[in-house]
């Protein structure tokens, strides 16, 4: 899941950079071009935050939850 979510981060990373050196550059602005990077810099924004979140859910489960009653899922694939 860490790796997921450093996917994530790094997409936002670049897309931003891409957009900064858009705008700093002396070319002429695409706008449609930069209003797609920004979309994309949302939506993975947003998808990484709801995995962030399953982390956080995951890590404030309560002990004992796990099939072995120790707070660990050990696999087991029960219902």
């Amino acid at each position: 899941m860490a790796h997921d979510t450093r996917n994530g981060l790094t997409t936002i990373v670049a897309r931003a950079q891409l957009i900064g050196r858009r705008l700093r550059g002396g070319a002429p602005i695409e706008r449609e071009r930069i209003v797609r990077d920004a979309a994309e810099i949302e939506r993975v924004a947003k998808r990484t935050a709801a995995r962030i979140d399953e982390i956080d859910e995951g890590v404030r489960a309560p002990r004992g939850s796990g099939p072995l009653g120790d707070g660990r899922d050990h696999g087991g694939g029960g219902p």
